[in-house]
């Protein structure tokens, strides 16, 4: 592996013109990390530059906000909640749900002991030889 090495601060693409003559290992568009600042910050394209580099970031953290206070709004309404309506919106719909898959069991059970083939929705009884009647 090839050592990295120095190089001049020297500006490139859109900050040409820029830049101190300093030799660096970090460089953006050709200009060290002080150049680099001094040219996002008093230049036009620079701050262009800057303005599209940060708007990702600021986004990004606008919808963190909005997902923190949403999430701070939903535990403020559960504790207005009544327990009656907590009930009904939280833990009835957990409650139908196990006893969905219990009834499913039950009914595999059943048809498992009883002989019984499920075929497209309609149950096929079947003979003591278990084959179709």
């Amino acid at each position: 592996m090839k050592p990295i090495k120095k190089k001049k601060c020297k500006g490139i693409g859109i900050a040409k013109g820029n830049g101190c003559g300093e030799l660096t290992y970090k460089r953006t568009y050709g200009l060290c990390q002080k150049c680099n600042r001094i040219w996002a910050t008093e230049t036009d394209v620079g701050m262009i530059w800057l303005k599209k580099q940060t708007a990702y970031k600021m986004k990004r953290n606008e919808k963190e906000e909005k997902k923190q206070n949403r999430s701070e709004h939903n535990k403020m309404k559960i504790d207005v909640m009544s327990a009656d309506k907590y009930r009904s919106i939280y833990v009835q719909p957990l409650i139908n749900k196990i006893a969905d898959l219990l009834i499913m069991e039950i009914l595999v059970l059943l048809l498992a002991t009883l002989k019984v083939k499920w075929q497209v929705g309609i149950i096929h009884p079947l003979g003591q030889t278990g084959q179709y009647v």
